[in-house]
């Protein structure tokens, strides 16, 4: 997996070939929406689910790891779910 240098952001050019994203770019958040977990920004303006639970209906358009995920490399999708534990590990 391929993020920048902070650490939440990477997209498809950076990534590779083989980027296993049906979004062309996704950025990487916490928020209590996700009851202070993670939470994915999608270049189609929509937020997807990675960590913590849906605490506010509505912020989530689905599961990062069921509508943005093609099954291509679980290792990097695991990679993003640690990612995103460490990144909101105190809240959003």
């Amino acid at each position: 997996m391929h993020q920048s240098a902070d650490g939440v952001t990477a997209n498809r050019g950076t990534y590779g070939k083989g980027w296993p994203w049906k979004s062309h770019d996704v950025v990487m958040a916490c928020s209590d929406a996700a009851n202070g977990g993670a939470y994915l920004n999608a270049d189609d303006g929509e937020n997807y689910l990675l960590t913590g639970t849906i605490a506010q209906p509505g912020f989530f358009k689905g599961n990062a790891g069921v509508l943005l995920w093609d099954g291509k490399d679980g290792d990097a999708y695991a990679e993003w779910v640690d990612a995103g534990e460490r990144l909101c590990s105190d809240g959003a």
